[in-house]
């Protein structure tokens, strides 16, 4: 079984040649001595989002699965926000 960096090391040139950015992603990363998996959290604005991709290893460092998305994130519209004190009185406001 690969050890969780070699997994991080063929997951990451994986990704790449997926066409990813890999310094857009933030990986996690668990090796045991039955498999090993590599979930990359795709960054926004610096920040870990919900989308992921994932790779899971198995002997010899055969890929056994694989999930993750096909779109790829673009900006929306801004739209006004809020204080957190006029956030917090509006949960607060019972009207």
């Amino acid at each position: 079984m690969p050890s969780a960096d070699e997994a991080l090391a063929t997951a990451t040139e994986l990704f790449k040649e997926l066409g990813y950015d890999v310094s857009t992603l933030d990986f996690e990363t668990y090796a045991d001595e039955w498999s090993a998996n590599v979930t990359a959290y795709v960054l926004l604005d610096g920040a870990r989002s919900p989308l992921s991709m994932s790779v899971g290893f198995g002997e010899e460092g055969a890929v056994t699965w694989a999930s993750g998305m096909l779109a790829t994130p673009a900006p929306a519209s801004d739209y006004p926000l809020v204080s957190v004190a006029e956030a917090i009185e509006r949960l607060n406001d019972e009207t």
